[in-house]
């Protein structure tokens, strides 16, 4: 295990390159993600793939604790992301989204399964209204 900061990643003496690097939910909580995109470049090659994940500011599940007067973002989060703005932030730093999707939880047990079991079904029709954004993004040529 190598310990570092993600938003200086190149005080990090590793000189190897990956073909997939997780970046799962930790830019939501950064200051400048720019600085970790721009590390995280150079352990990629030509073919690598970065798999982002990071709370979906536009998903259903946030819409509805919101309307509800429910809403609490994360209390270390400083960034909210969503299909149009991580694709804007990927493309300025030098990738080019690959794919994209919304996920949520749906192994929710008891009176959470009753409760869940609307907004999980409406999630099934609409899939890019979930809680969560998957990014696959790889570097642009």
């Amino acid at each position: 295990m190598i310990v570092g900061n993600v938003e200086h990643l190149e005080k990090i003496k590793l000189f190897k390159k990956f073909d997939i690097i997780l970046f799962t939910d930790l830019m939501e909580h950064l200051t400048n993600p720019g600085l970790a995109l721009i590390g995280i470049k150079n352990f990629m090659h030509n073919n690598s793939e970065l798999i982002i994940s990071a709370p979906h500011s536009f998903g259903i599940p946030n819409y509805i604790r919101y309307v509800l007067g429910n809403f609490k973002e994360g209390n270390q989060h400083v960034a909210t992301y969503n299909s149009a703005n991580i694709k804007n932030l990927l493309d300025r730093y030098g990738f080019k989204v690959a794919e994209i999707y919304s996920a949520f939880e749906k192994k929710y047990r008891g009176i959470t399964k009753v409760v869940y079991s609307l907004p999980i079904a409406t999630l099934k029709l609409l899939p890019k209204y979930g809680g969560t954004l998957l990014v696959v993004a790889k570097l642009k040529r």
